[in-house]
């Protein structure tokens, strides 16, 4: 998808895992549901959801190993490989994940055996007794609640590790997670409606109070994908140029949530084969959704990485662009402020190579005695251009801030899975820190030359520049925010510079 983030490389494997695991999930919480507050008549729909779930979680653990790049080894996510006993790794999703997915598999496993004992098929009929218990009483009701919540984990937990990524889409919204959470909800549900009315498993009563909870779980929905698309950030405009998102308005808000929402108040669509259309657009629905979230990521960065025209510079265009692109005809300011952004972009790229440095020789990411030698540098070289010493630190610093930030973004990742390859890494400070300093000193001199420009650039200008920063610092392990701040602290240091300078005049 890009060079310095680390692509998922998720593909359809993924795509089946969180639509079938959302199913699962929410089948599961449904029957549980029931059990707890329904009546003895309601169960009958209760066991669909049981018998469903489990067959539905085997898959999702099949498709999960078969994603791997090696899929023998998928039970290092559970024992240890040395003393081959069971373990979690606390700090690695992937690894909670698998643990969880692992306890929601045993536990809709019973309920599974459960629900065919209760229904007296495959030879289990002597069963029933026992089996009765599994969802009753103190236990049960005990039992139904932590199936439930595994369940559910497994719903959110998967759009929680999207928003996790500094990936462009999956990080600029926190609510991703509540989202696959609700349509895990309704796909469960549409599940559960769908089966039970082609065996006809059900009494109508049963069916009225499940329709009854789907209203509530479908508006639930509209509501979170509201704000999911609200807190994106992108205009109208912006929002209809990327395919997944518009994939996401037409098939999961348009079939998969609003025309389920009409149907529900037409009463033909209650009768016969009419009552299966609805719950059919919710699971179409529900499947958009997680692939065009997942899509919108990779088509978002292969459209910001068009080349720019003759509007797009940061200072004059109105759209983001590519830094290192900028035409060679744009006006002096903009390619002063371009080449700026782009050194900042360039200093950056190179923390990849400082972490797995650092990661391999076990040394921090923290090295102060080298920050405050460079600070004092940057102080001495801004005077010797006639710029504001206390604003070449202050740019300085958050160049060492943002350098930092991707460091430990790296850290963390290969706490999870340590890094690929056998190559030896850069040696710090003999292949390293002579691109860096070289690099610092170009930073210098771009700075002294647009500082001028950033601080007398009006309101509109400026926020035109800050979108381009946003998009060409985006495939460098910087979330949204850490973004933000980085261009926060160039404008600041700017002004700075500014009010020094009419301090001397």
């Amino acid at each position: 998808m890009n060079t310095f983030v680390a692509n998922p490389h998720w593909g359809w494997w993924i795509v089946w895992y969180f639509f079938l695991g959302g199913i699962a999930s929410g089948a599961y919480f449904i029957a549980a549901l029931i059990d707890l507050v329904g009546d003895e008549h309601d169960r009958r729909l209760g066991r669909i959801g049981y018998l469903l779930a489990a067959p539905l979680v085997a898959v999702c653990g099949v498709l999960l190993i078969l994603d791997l790049n090696q899929p023998a080894r998928f039970w290092h996510m559970l024992f240890d490989a040395e003393t081959w006993l069971p373990h979690m790794k606390y700090w690695s999703p992937m690894s909670i994940g698998a643990w969880a997915l692992l306890l929601f598999g045993a536990i809709s496993t019973a309920s599974f055996v459960g629900a065919l004992a209760e229904s007296r098929r495959c030879g289990l009929g002597r069963w029933a007794t026992p089996a009765a218990r599994l969802h009753r009483g103190a236990f049960g009701r005990a039992f139904d609640l932590v199936g439930a919540t595994c369940g559910f984990f497994i719903a959110s937990y998967t759009g929680a590790l999207l928003t996790a990524t500094n990936q462009p889409i999956w990080s600029d919204s926190p609510w991703i997670a509540a989202l696959f959470l609700a349509s895990a909800a309704t796909s469960g549900i549409a599940s559960v409606q769908l089966a039970s009315r082609l065996i006809a498993a059900a009494a109508t009563a049963s069916h009225e109070k499940l329709d009854r909870v789907d209203g509530w779980a479908l508006a639930l929905e509209l509501v979170i994908l509201g704000l999911f698309l609200g807190s994106l950030g992108l205009s109208a405009r912006e929002l209809v140029r990327q395919p997944p998102l518009v994939m996401l308005l037409v098939g999961c808000l348009g079939a998969g949530l609003f025309v389920p929402l009409v149907l529900r108040h037409w009463p033909r669509s209650r009768a016969g084969a009419a009552a299966l259309v609805g719950p059919a657009l919710v699971l179409i629905g529900a499947f958009v959704l997680r692939y065009s979230i997942l899509a919108a990521a990779p088509a978002y960065v292969r459209q910001s990485e068009r080349p720019i025209g003759r509007a797009g510079s940061p200072v004059e265009g109105s759209a983001p662009a590519d830094a290192a692109a900028a035409p060679n005809d744009a006006p002096p300011a903009a390619r002063q402020v371009t080449d700026l952004l782009r050194l900042m972009g360039r200093r950056l790229e190179l923390m990849d190579e400082v972490a797995r440095a650092k990661w391999a020789g076990s040394q921090p990411i923290e090295d102060l005695d080298r920050e405050q030698a460079l600070l004092a540098w940057a102080r001495r070289a801004a005077a010797d251009r006639g710029t504001a010493a206390d604003a070449a630190e202050r740019f300085f610093r958050a160049q060492i801030v943002a350098a930092k930030q991707v460091q430990q973004a790296w850290f963390d990742e290969w706490a999870m899975r340590p890094p690929a390859g056998s190559a030896e890494p850069l040696d710090l400070a003999r292949d390293l820190r002579p691109q860096i300093d070289a690099l610092n000193r170009e930073l210098i001199g771009a700075f002294a030359q647009s500082h001028p420009v950033l601080a007398r650039a009006d309101a509109g200008t400026r926020e035109s520049v800050r979108a381009n920063g946003l998009v060409a610092l985006r495939d460098l392990r910087l979330d949204s925010q850490q973004r933000a701040a980085l261009l926060d602290e160039l404008f600041d240091a700017a002004d700075t510079a500014k009010r020094r300078s009419d301090t001397h005049d």
